[in-house]
């Protein structure tokens, strides 16, 4: 068994605005994605771990924490990340919302007629809100948030629509196959609701594929637009703390060179900070936080090059000397 790689993590408080400032933090963290939803192991009579307890009582909330995974375009949990995640929800109990399986079930049968209202190859994609989204979207009124106690204990009675609390946005400009109507594009994504994991309520599975890898993505790549749809969900919903990888990767392969991670970190950055700035949620007095993850394994020599970048992208706050 291989040792894990030491954690490393800077945190940053920044301002937005010009005239009303807001103060919001950043950290920028290198490690396994999946740790926050990892519950650490505990001594058998230690009784609940002070991690678990506080999110647990931030359930009902309207402070809550997310998670971007990464995954690819089919709704499953058989491989890769999606598996190892799945695991994770099984190893504790799942008493206020239904099990990861059922949610997944309950999209598949979302997205199949959602599929057959994507619009054709050269026409603009439907939007959050617009008529073809109005099924996806219609969460959006009644939050699935917001709900009270006894509408989240209930929640495994309710009916199987996406009015139910599970979010599907269409950000892609093609036809799925009429194959498979289940199938996602690049740029699309789905929620789960947890109160059994560490460190997040909500997870955002975000759909990209191999294009993910290439060093000349823009701004305007279905994954991109995916990750600003992501943070203004979350900003609807009141979760006020989300895990965004900054890489758009989970892990270092083999054309991620120093460059390589430097433009994509810069991109990545840029993005944020943009939709930060249009978005009028985030221009309230309540502080949010996003945590840039890293994928464990990175220098701290390649680390300190991310800590350097992130003050010439965002306007720190400044110190104050007491003396």
């Amino acid at each position: 068994m291989q040792p894990k790689a030491p954690v490393l993590e800077e945190s940053f408080t920044i301002h937005l605005g010009a005239q009303m400032k807001t103060m919001h933090n950043l950290r920028l963290i290198s490690c396994d994605v999946l740790d926050f939803c990892r519950h650490q192991a505990q001594p058998e009579d230690s009784g609940l771990s002070p991690q678990r307890l506080q999110t647990a009582m931030t359930l009902y909330s309207s402070s809550l924490a997310g998670v971007i995974l990464l995954v690819d375009n089919r709704i499953s949990s058989f491989i890769g990340i999606k598996k190892d995640f799945a695991e994770l929800c099984k190893r504790s109990t799942e008493f206020h919302f239904p099990s990861l399986d059922k949610q997944l079930d309950v999209i598949r049968n979302t997205v199949s007629p959602l599929n057959t209202l994507r619009p054709s190859s050269g026409t603009t994609s439907p939007r959050v809100g617009s008529p073809a989204c109005s099924s996806t979207s219609s969460s959006s009124a009644s939050s699935p948030y917001r709900e009270t106690p006894d509408q989240r204990l209930n929640a495994s009675n309710a009916s199987t629509t996406a009015g139910n609390g599970f979010d599907f946005t269409a950000c892609s400009d093609t036809r799925s196959s009429a194959g498979n109507r289940t199938t996602l594009q690049p740029g699309d994504f789905y929620v789960t609701r947890h109160s059994n994991l560490s460190q997040a309520h909500c997870v955002f599975h975000l759909v990209v594929d191999d294009s993910i890898r290439s060093n000349q993505l823009s701004s305007r790549q279905p994954c991109i637009v995916g990750l600003r749809n992501v943070l203004h969900h979350a900003a609807v919903h009141n979760v006020f703390s989300i895990s965004v990888p900054l890489l758009l990767s989970h892990e270092m392969t083999e054309e991620m060179t120093l460059q390589w991670c430097l433009k994509r970190a810069e991109l990545v950055f840029k993005c944020v900070k943009g939709f930060m700035m249009e978005n009028s949620s985030w221009s309230g007095s309540e502080t949010r936080t996003i945590q840039f993850v890293l994928p464990p394994g990175i220098s701290e020599g390649v680390f300190t090059h991310f800590t350097s970048m992130l003050p010439n992208i965002f306007r720190l706050a400044n110190a104050l000397d007491l003396r």
